[in-house]
């Protein structure tokens, strides 16, 4: 019976072990690997979280890079998706080097309201007030619609926000800047607003629906990116505008292939610098 007990307890060590070890190497779910100290936080282990898109054949491609705007990003390709698939592509949308996206795309309606309190408060001149919170639409959960923002904002059935939309590229960067230089100094920091947002997220929204969220609030800008580098099995590449997705962004490639292996994936951008092991390739 001794023996026995023994025997049980071993396994059970065993068991959890194991467990230990499967959290930080299993991938999936709403913020990928499993294990990670705070599951409202995308970015808890590595400044950015990739999204998939698959092909329907065993392999997919990178659709999505969602950046920290607080950190640098070396953004790391993987060779397989958390769902298992073959990685054999990059097709991603960044923000140029100008285009400024680290301040709140969506804003719950209660810090709105307080946040427009504390602005009116201190009387801060040499901006229309009015324009900029024009730039952010309402949606309310008790009065949804068939507008595609509330498509893409799935929170919107079961909260109220404010998600911006924008309009011209100057009154972006105005709206932009103006949160940046000002907002702070009175109020909450962006990963504040995000982190209430991906809260209301983990309390009501699945997986698929809180990755749209992180599509619709996530930072894209080139800024907050180190450089891209990529496997072996990479056959395509491409990194167009955010929102412009004619436009090639230019963007550092660290590719490990050699300079005529990089000849022969898809790639028609001449903007790049790729860093091969057999020597660079400049734009």
């Amino acid at each position: 019976m001794k023996k026995l007990g023994v025997l049980i307890c071993a396994i059970t060590l065993v068991l959890l072990l194991c467990s230990c070890d499967l959290s930080d190497v299993v991938s999936g779910g709403l913020i990928g690997e499993l294990g990670k100290p705070d599951p409202a936080d995308p970015f808890a282990k590595q400044p950015y979280y990739l999204m998939y898109t698959s092909n329907g054949d065993g392999t997919c491609y990178v659709s999505e890079i969602i950046l920290d705007p607080n950190n640098s990003a070396e953004v790391e390709i993987p060779k397989q998706s958390p769902g298992g698939e073959k990685v054999v592509g990059v097709r991603v949308e960044l923000a140029p080097l100008y285009m400024n996206d680290y301040f709140p795309q969506v804003i719950t309606k209660a810090s709105m309201e307080s946040w427009l309190a504390d602005l009116e408060a201190h009387d801060i001149g040499g901006f229309d007030l009015v324009k900029f919170t024009s730039h952010y639409f309402l949606l309310s959960a008790s009065n949804p619609s068939d507008n595609a923002l509330y498509a893409a904002c799935p929170l919107a059935q079961y909260e109220d926000v404010y998600v911006f939309v924008g309009s011209t590229e100057n009154e972006y960067e105005h709206a932009s800047n103006f949160f940046l230089t000002t907002v702070p100094t009175i109020l909450k920091e962006h990963s504040d607003f995000d982190a209430e947002v991906l809260e209301l997220c983990k309390k009501h929204l699945t997986d698929e629906q809180t990755e749209s969220m992180l599509k619709l609030m996530g930072c894209r800008n080139v800024c907050s990116l180190g450089g891209i580098h990529l496997h072996e099995d990479i056959q395509y590449f491409s990194v167009m505008q955010y929102k412009n997705n004619t436009k090639p962004v230019s963007v550092r490639v660290y590719a490990d292939m050699t300079q005529e292996q990089w000849a022969q994936v898809d790639c028609a951008q001449t903007n790049l610098h790729v860093s091969c092991t057999d020597g660079d390739i400049l734009p």
